[in-house]
């Protein structure tokens, strides 16, 4: 869509009447796209984003440049899509704080609520499982449910419900997001209840991430609250370059010889595996993390990444 607003702009007169508002368009998708991109200059892949098919930003940032006469600075908060960006020297986080999609289109939408991507000295560490394919089957099942996100999941079910290859049933948004720009960093947090209609008991999942790059630190607390007796697995995504190796509840990761220590505070850890899917029908197997604890409400999950 800005290829091709870039476009109509660059073929134009600049007398034309619409020439103003297309250009403020313009500088405002290409600000956003600078935002969502990570140091190593490719798209975090929330929803269905994939590495293909669409120019790379790099080339779409330079054609800006040439046709806008500028390059507008990145944008890192967007409230109203509930995504914010904190990109601070060794670190680059993005965090999913909002609804699954548009209520008028929720085919494109993941059952990712409060998930994020992370990236540590230019490199991906912590990633989202992407897009493998559209047509409906275990690859499409797989990307699009909670189990494949860097979020909770409750009793193993999906926090909306997706199915066949692009529809949504029952679904529900955050609530009470906050994001905090601090003197070291950035602090999140949110609630979410659409657990509430999929397990049909009162739960309630709250996440707070918290990143001090004075300590070099991000923190990442869930709370689940409610009544009865219920499991949670908070799951972290490795990209398939980084190296792994655990010490019970300490988990050291390490990528082209950059090291990152994952502390396990509340909950048991194991590892899992599962899929990275960069680009259509292409898939890696990768290590998950699972943070896990069960029991009655509340339960806790809580681990840090010092890097």
């Amino acid at each position: 869509m800005l290829e091709g607003l870039l476009d109509v702009v660059h073929a134009l007169p600049d007398t034309h009447p619409d020439q103003a508002r297309l250009r403020s368009a313009a500088r405002d998708m290409t600000a956003a796209l600078s935002g969502v991109v990570h140091p190593d200059g490719t798209l975090a892949l929330f929803n269905d984003t994939t590495h293909d098919l669409a120019p790379p930003p790099a080339a779409l940032r330079r054609y800006a440049h040439s046709v806008l006469g500028e390059e507008p600075p990145a944008r890192l908060s967007f409230p109203d899509a509930g995504y914010y960006v904190l990109n601070a020297d060794d670190l680059w986080m993005m965090i999913d704080g909002g609804a699954a999609g548009p209520e008028y289109l929720m085919a494109h939408a993941h059952a990712d609520i409060f998930s994020y991507e992370l990236s540590l000295f230019g490199r991906r560490f912590v990633v989202d499982s992407g897009v493998y394919q559209y047509p409906a089957g275990p690859m499409r099942r797989y990307v699009r449910g909670t189990a494949a996100h860097n979020t909770v999941e409750i009793d193993g079910r999906d926090q909306i419900e997706c199915w066949d290859a692009f529809r949504v049933a029952r679904r529900d948004a955050p609530r009470d997001v906050v994001w905090r720009d601090t003197e070291a960093g950035a602090v999140f947090e949110g609630r979410f209840e659409g657990y509430r209609q999929r397990l049909g008991t009162e739960v309630s999942h709250r996440r707070r991430v918290a990143v001090d790059t004075t300590e070099r630190r991000m923190c990442v607390e869930d709370e689940v609250v409610g009544t009865g007796t219920h499991r949670a697995e908070s799951r972290v995504h490795l990209h398939p370059d980084v190296q792994v190796s655990q010490d019970g509840r300490d988990v050291l990761l390490s990528r082209d010889g950059h090291q990152c220590r994952m502390r396990v505070a509340a909950g048991e850890v194991r590892r899992a595996q599962g899929w990275y899917c960069p680009r259509f029908g292409v898939r890696h197997r990768i290590c998950v993390l699972v943070v896990a604890t069960a029991g009655g409400l509340p339960l806790r999950c809580r681990y840090e990444f010092r890097y």
